[in-house]
């Protein structure tokens, strides 16, 4: 919308922010209900079991840093990250509703500062600019889920030697 249309930062900023925001709030609401529907046919059952069993096994231990993984996952402008797919994974964590909004709303902040800045500063080559912004964030990710493994690690380490 800006470098395209010429369209006003402020404004962009402001749409795509509420676009990707209007959604997640039924989203967050009504995604645990249209599980629980699904569930009364015995293959949904089964699958969902499955899945929320595994997320929250995985998630075991990472409880202190779901917040900001969140943050980041849905922050950087990759395909498959984003609100919607932030939403569903705070579904799948179990994280209650105003902090999984509050970590989906500050992720599309950060995503929509992440594509934005780049687009005001690399003008002209803007695919320059989008790529510094994703391999910084990129590597904020990574950092963290290092953090995390190393953090579950110690923890497992620390089980085995009791």
């Amino acid at each position: 919308g800006y470098n395209l249309l010429g369209l006003p930062l402020e404004k962009v900023l402001l749409l795509s922010i509420a676009g990707n925001m209007i959604p997640i709030f039924l989203v967050l609401l009504f995604l645990e209900k249209v599980v629980a529907w699904l569930s009364r046919i015995g293959l949904f059952r089964c699958f969902f079991e499955w899945l929320f069993r595994r997320t929250r096994v995985r998630a075991k231990g990472l409880e202190q840093d779901e917040f900001w993984g969140l943050v980041l996952f849905v922050g950087i402008p990759l395909p498959g990250t984003g609100a919607w797919t932030g939403a569903v994974a705070a579904v799948l964590l179990g994280l209650p509703y105003w902090r999984a909004l509050l970590a989906i709303f500050t992720g599309v902040v950060m995503a929509a500062g992440a594509v934005s800045i780049p687009c005001v500063l690399f003008r002209r080559n803007p695919g320059l600019g989008v790529f510094i912004v994703i391999t910084v964030l990129t590597g904020l990710l990574l950092w963290l889920i290092i953090r995390a493994v190393r953090r579950v690690r110690s923890t497992v380490d620390g089980q085995k030697r009791r």
